[in-house]
């Protein structure tokens, strides 16, 4: 299949009506499944071959071999450390939620982040993910985790009751800038950009200012949207608990 879909971008396409029908079909397949799958290559490679130890090694392939970036890396990290971790405990649920689309596994990803993979099997066994909406999805995973929006009544919002007035933003020279350069730069450039004690303090107070802002935004009842903020806690404690491993080695005064 894949060599067909190379010819065909070469330009040799078949005549044949029955051919097309064939390649198209066995691509819709496979398309149906290149994320999921992708998603357990980043986690299988950082987990057998790297590690916690050399996220930076991790990093520097997923770029230089899938060319994967920062945003894309994480979430496909996330799905597929979850996916791998159902297969441990339960394989048959691992089949039934690789056929899921990967919007829908990132959002079960917040179950296995913050409880457990035991949790997405839980939840998988009472809900026919296959057949609900993304919308539906995310908010099962909100009742899971104890979340008083997912109590809303149906067809209504599971944001707060009374939206936050709009404040008007004044604008800031060379934001948009700041923004279109870093978004250039993988994590990894910006580990290995910090080299002195300057660069940190530096790095570090502008990290809090974009921090504040996002978090500022998803915690606004208009905008706000619970699944990512689950996600960045449990990002910021596995941050957390790094640090604290360092103050723990760290030597007494």
């Amino acid at each position: 299949m894949l060599a067909a879909a190379e010819e065909i971008a070469a330009g040799q396409i078949p005549a044949s009506l029955d051919e097309l029908a064939r390649l198209g079909a066995g691509l819709c397949r496979i398309g149906a499944k290149v994320r999921q799958t992708l998603a357990v290559i980043v986690a299988e490679a950082r987990r057998s071959h790297f590690g916690r130890e050399d996220k930076i090694g991790w990093i520097d392939w997923c770029t230089r071999e899938l060319g994967l970036d920062s945003n894309n890396r994480s979430h496909l990290n996330q799905v597929g450390t979850m996916l791998l971790e159902v297969r441990e405990l339960k394989p048959a649920v691992y089949a039934r939620l690789f056929t899921l689309d990967i919007d829908k596994l990132l959002a079960l990803s917040a179950v296995a982040r913050i409880r457990s993979a035991a949790g997405v099997i839980a939840l998988a066994s009472h809900h026919d993910l296959a057949a609900m909406t993304r919308a539906e999805v995310r908010l099962a995973v909100l009742s899971h985790l104890g979340d008083p929006r997912a109590l809303a009544a149906p067809g209504k919002s599971v944001t707060c009751d009374t939206p936050a007035a709009k404040i008007e933003q004044p604008s800031l020279p060379g934001f948009d800038e700041i923004w279109a350069a870093a978004e250039k730069l993988s994590e990894e450039d910006f580990i290995t950009r910090v080299k002195s004690g300057e660069d940190a303090g530096r790095s570090m107070q502008l990290g809090i200012g974009f921090l504040s802002g996002a978090l500022e935004f998803n915690r606004s009842a208009e905008h706000r949207d619970p699944v990512a903020l689950l996600a960045l806690k449990s990002v910021l404690l596995d941050q957390i608990a790094a640090i604290e491993d360092v103050l723990a080695g760290a030597p007494e005064n």
